[in-house]
Formats: C-alpha cells, sequence, structure tokens
C-alpha cells in the first residue's frame, strides 16, 4: 500500500522525486520499528500505539521535532490513501488515520544561517581540490539547494538567450506539465563548469554534473 501511495502521489498529484524519496524512507523506518516489535507488515499492525512508539524512539535519539512532525505527515498521507481504499466486502483497508490519536510535537522555528561579507569572502578564498570548489561556485552562484545540486545532471546545464542556466526541478510539490527552473549561471562559473566537465572528458548528459572525491 505504501508502494502505491507514493506511486499516486508523484503521477497523480505531482509530488516531487525528493518528497517522495522522503516519504519512502519514513515508510521502511516504520516497518524497521515494527520488526523491533515483533508486528509483521500488514495494515492491522499500522496503529496509533505502534505510530506514538516509533516517534517517541525518535525523539529519544534526539530527533528534533520538526523532523519527527515531517514523519508524521507523511504517515498522516499514507493513512488516509489507505483509508480510501477498499478490500473485498467494499470496506476501508484502514479505519482510522493512527497518526491522529495522539498530541503532535510543536514545530519550532529554524535559525537561518548565513555568512557576513568578509566571512563570505574568507569561504570564496579557500584554495581546495577542483571538485569543491566548483559545488561552492554553483551553490553560491545559483542559490540553489545542495540536494537540487546533487541531483543535478550535466544535461541540466542549458543555453537561453547566449547565457548559461541550469534547468531543475525545484524542492516541493511539482504539478504535472509543471516547467523546470531555471538559474542562470554567471559568466565566470560557467567557464569554470566547462574547464571542470573538459577535464572530466565531457561526461554524457545523464552523468551527474557535480562529483565527490571518489568520483561519485
Amino acid at each position: 500500500i505504501a508502494a502505491q501511495a507514493i506511486q499516486y502521489l508523484v503521477s497523480v498529484k505531482g509530488y516531487s522525486p525528493g518528497t517522495a524519496e522522503q516519504y519512502d524512507r519514513t515508510y521502511r523506518q516504520l516497518l524497521a520499528f515494527l520488526s523491533t516489535k515483533g508486528a509483521r507488515d500488514e495494515v492491522r499492525s499500522f496503529t496509533g500505539e505502534h505510530v506514538l512508539g516509533f516517534v517517541t524512539e525518535l525523539g529519544s535519539r534526539g530527533v528534533v521535532s520538526n523532523t519527527i512532525v515531517s514523519k508524521l505527515g507523511a504517515l498522516s498521507t499514507l493513512a488516509q490513501f489507505a483509508m480510501r481504499l477498499r478490500d473485498a466486502r467494499g470496506r476501508p483497508v484502514l479505519a482510522e488515520n493512527p497518526t491522529k490519536g495522539f498530541e503532535w510535537p510543536e514545530l519550532r522555528p529554524t535559525e537561518t544561517k548565513f555568512l557576513y561579507p568578509d566571512e563570505l569572502r574568507a569561504f570564496l578564498a579557500v584554495e581546495c581540490r577542483l571538485n569543491e570548489s566548483i559545488a561552492r561556485d554553483v551553490l553560491l552562484d545559483t542559490g540553489i539547494r545542495a540536494s537540487e545540486a546533487c541531483e543535478a545532471n550535466v544535461g541540466d546545464l542549458v543555453e537561453l538567450d547566449d547565457k548559461v542556466h541550469l534547468s531543475l526541478q525545484t524542492k516541493g510539490r511539482r504539478h504535472r506539465g509543471e516547467r523546470r527552473q531555471h538559474f542562470p549561471v554567471s559568466g565566470r562559473v560557467a567557464e569554470a563548469l566547462r574547464d571542470y566537465l573538459l577535464a572530466r572528458g565531457m561526461p554524457d548528459p545523464g552523468e551527474p554534473l557535480l562529483l565527490n572525491s571518489y568520483g561519485r
């Protein structure tokens, strides 16, 4: 049912691959928790008691409340999907939402960290490997998220009006048919990217744009 729910969220509701991956990770974590309690991978194990035990264990391991709320949201979405399904007798596969039987933790405001101008200049002046300096320059030049940079492929570099852009699906829910967002790349960083790709032997469009020190 979890696999069906994820497929529905992506193909029909337009959820992003990143959100689908996050939901899938939460569902697998719940299954791992259930196995430690001797519960089986079946709907009858998806109870308020087990969900509460799951998030309580997360809290005991130091997982912050915002992450717990996010995981409860993923489980609630799964519950709502299962409640709409019917068994052979026409009854709901899941009778009630097991995440609604207890109080959720409160969201905490997160601190937005930033660099002061002198810190930013010092950060840019640090000598490092080419693959690290390229990652640093792309992130600062475009303002994209680290996760978006990690998912970018060589083919996402496109030219529009004689300028280089990164064409990416941004974080969050995506509606079907919605266009990719284009992030302009400055001339200096575009030239550095060309040199970087040439040093890699001009990889295929489907290969990752950025690699770590292990070439992955």
